[in-house]
């Protein structure tokens, strides 16, 4: 297949560009026995196309990772740290979360799948039934778990009952 196209400079008309060699790739994400989505990929790389499914598939990954850091997870954008340092060693446990969450959707032992639909319950998030287990949920709901762990450590069963009793009272009387 030859791609002909046209470059765009800044403030001047189209020009006519060298043709570009490509290969369709076409290929289906299976998930579960299912087929979920096909993939168009055009390449001028002097690769299989075993290869360019494998390196597109890195590459999203790549993307859900910068996904989870930015918008669907860490909101990396909107940290004020007030050094390099700083912002260096949030970065490092930030990534760390992300890593656990990829590991355990990697593995599909029945065990894990358990945890990660009780992570999931624990996110409150609403999923589709094609796929009820993603990466951002299950990071929301992890640092949730961190989070009851931290109050777990902090105060007693019972003082957690008394608390959530007198917050529940004190938002009556405001009604």
């Amino acid at each position: 297949m030859i791609l002909k196209r046209k470059v765009y400079a800044k403030n001047q008309a189209a020009q006519k560009a060298e043709p570009v060699a490509v290969k369709l790739v076409c290929a289906k994400v299976v998930c579960n026995g299912q087929s979920i989505e096909p993939w168009y990929l055009l390449t001028n790389a002097d690769i299989t196309a075993e290869e360019a499914t494998q390196f597109y598939s890195y590459r999203w990954q790549i993307e859900s990772h910068f996904k989870l850091l930015k918008s669907s997870g860490h909101h990396i954008e909107d940290w004020q740290q007030e050094s390099g340092e700083a912002f260096f060693k949030r970065l490092l446990i930030v990534a760390q979360s992300c890593l656990n969450v990829w590991h355990l959707m990697r593995d599909d032992s029945p065990e894990t799948r358990e945890y990660c639909l009780f992570l999931m319950r624990l996110s409150g998030k609403a999923t589709r039934r094609q796929s009820p287990i993603t990466a951002p949920a299950l990071l929301l709901g992890y640092l949730k778990l961190l989070a009851a762990k931290e109050l777990l450590d902090e105060m007693t069963p019972d003082e957690i009952r008394a608390a959530v009793a007198q917050f529940t009272q004190k938002t009556k009387l405001c009604r």
